[in-house]
Formats: C-alpha cells, sequence, structure tokens
C-alpha cells in the first residue's frame, strides 16, 4: 500500500511537496472511513433481510466463533481455506491520470470497499460474517469503521518516515518481510476471540 501510494505522498514524478502529504493523507482515511462504512450497513442490511431471528444470539456467537477459529489455522498456515478476493491491488496508474488529491480518495475508497483489492488478512472474513449475521447497518457502519480506520491508519506513521522514494522502497521492503509476523498475531487474535465466543455461548 506505502508503495502504491508513494506518489500520491511525495507528489508526482518524485517531487516533495511539503505539508501536501498531510491533506491527501486526510482524504485517504476519509475515502477509506467512507467506503468501509458504507460496506458494513450494506452487509448490516442484507443480514437484516435474512431469516435469521434476534433469538438465536447462540447460535451466532458459535458460528463466528467457529468460523474464526478455523480461520485462525488458516493464518497460522496449518490449511487453507476460501479466500476470495479480487486479485488486482488499486491502479497504478491513477496517480499519474488524476491530481494527487483525487487520487488519494479514489485510492482510499477502493481499499475501504476490501474485497475488490488483494484481501491482506481473514479477518475480514469473520468480521463480514458478524455484520450479516448481526442484521444491524450500525452495527456494520461500526465494525467496518473500525475495520477501515486500522487499516488507513497503518499508512500515516509510514508516510511521514518516508520522505524519498527511496525511503519507500525500503519501508516497503521491510513491510514485506513482517507479513509471516502479521499472520501470526492475526491467527493468534482469531483464535483467542474464536475460543472466547464458544466458550461464553456453547
Amino acid at each position: 500500500m506505502v508503495g502504491t501510494m508513494a506518489s500520491v505522498v511525495y507528489g508526482d514524478k518524485g517531487i516533495q511537496i511539503r505539508g501536501r502529504w498531510f491533506k491527501e493523507i486526510v482524504l485517504y482515511t476519509v475515502g477509506v472511513l467512507g467506503a468501509a462504512i458504507t460496506l458494513g450497513m450494506f452487509l448490516g442490511l442484507l443480514g437484516s433481510l435474512l431469516p435469521i431471528g434476534p433469538d438465536r444470539e447462540s447460535l451466532k456467537a458459535s458460528l463466528i466463533g467457529f468460523m474464526s477459529l478455523l480461520y485462525a489455522l488458516h493464518e497460522l498456515r496449518l490449511f487453507s481455506l476460501p479466500f476470495p478476493q479480487r486479485q488486482r491491488q488499486v491502479p497504478e496508474n491513477w496517480r499519474h491520470r488524476y491530481h494527487p488529491y483525487a487520487t488519494a480518495i479514489l485510492y482510499g475508497i477502493l481499499l475501504g470497499l476490501a474485497y475488490i483489492t488483494f484481501v491482506p488478512v481473514a479477518t475480514l472474513y469473520v468480521v463480514t460474517a458478524a455484520v450479516i449475521v448481526r442484521g444491524s447497518p450500525i452495527f456494520g457502519a461500526l465494525l467496518f469503521g473500525l475495520f477501515g480506520l486500522g487499516r488507513s491508519g497503518l499508512l500515516w506513521p509510514l508516510a511521514r518516515a518516508g520522505r524519498s522514494f527511496e525511503r519507500v522502497d525500503a519501508l516497503t521492503s521491510n513491510l514485506f518481510l513482517t507479513r509471516p509476523l502479521i499472520y501470526l498475531i492475526n491467527g493468534y487474535a482469531l483464535a483467542f476471540s474464536g475460543a472466547y465466543l464458544l466458550a461464553r455461548w456453547l
């Protein structure tokens, strides 16, 4: 994500424009949060139309608990589960076609919609299932808003730390090296969440 956003943050053709990066990151964050909240509300509304009664809280929690445990094993690379996603990142040529402010918010919208780009961690599927079975647009907006905030918040310190394209390349390379650690942490977080739900409702 940092590499894709490099020209948005640092200006066209590597020209750094002091102070502009802040406005672009704000617009990017607004795009992510707006799209994520909209997606969450839609999924919550979709869930409210399904024949899942409000008196089945134990069944719903157990379903999410089992799903969390299964995807925890997926994140820990013990076995593989379905991982639907669009095998593409945000369009790189937008950095050259549109104004940096427009590019920032468009990138944010695409990443905030989650499923139309690469899906970084399996938590997204558990969050999606939780919103659908809860059947509440408000709950969906809140949960996906927090998910989007976590995704967009990472760019703030990285954008500030990278003051040149060379530095951005180095940061991007280091991020790829941390992916096994991210999977490990995410796997244990899902396992803990799943175990908690099952212990409470079963």
